[in-house]
């Protein structure tokens, strides 16, 4: 299975960013005051992710290597999983304000 992975901190700025730009009220609302009811801004769920995916197994590798021990691998492939999930990040680069997904 592949996964799009991102630093916590990494995740943790960009909820910040998004978290400092104001409420907005959508466009054709009739309203120039936002508000949550009518407000896109403070309700906006953003993808955020490293912008490619690995291999899931990558960061059990890493700790197999720091750790000196093998693990334990016992999670049989489920219907419901994806095969691979990578992050789109063009609205996060909207909501922080630039054009930047990184």
């Amino acid at each position: 299975m592949m996964r799009d992975f991102t630093y916590v901190d990494d995740a943790v700025n960009a909820v910040l960013q998004v978290a400092e730009r104001p409420s907005a009220a959508n466009v054709g609302s009739g309203s120039d005051v936002p508000a949550p009811a009518t407000s896109s801004a403070p309700f906006r769920v953003c993808n955020i992710g490293g912008s490619r995916a690995e291999p899931a197994a990558n960061p059990v590798r890493a700790l197999e290597r720091f750790l000196e021990k093998k693990a334990r691998r016992n999670i049989p492939m489920q219907p419901a999983y994806m095969l691979t999930t990578e992050a789109v990040m063009s609205d996060l680069a909207r909501d922080r304000g630039s054009g930047r997904t990184r």
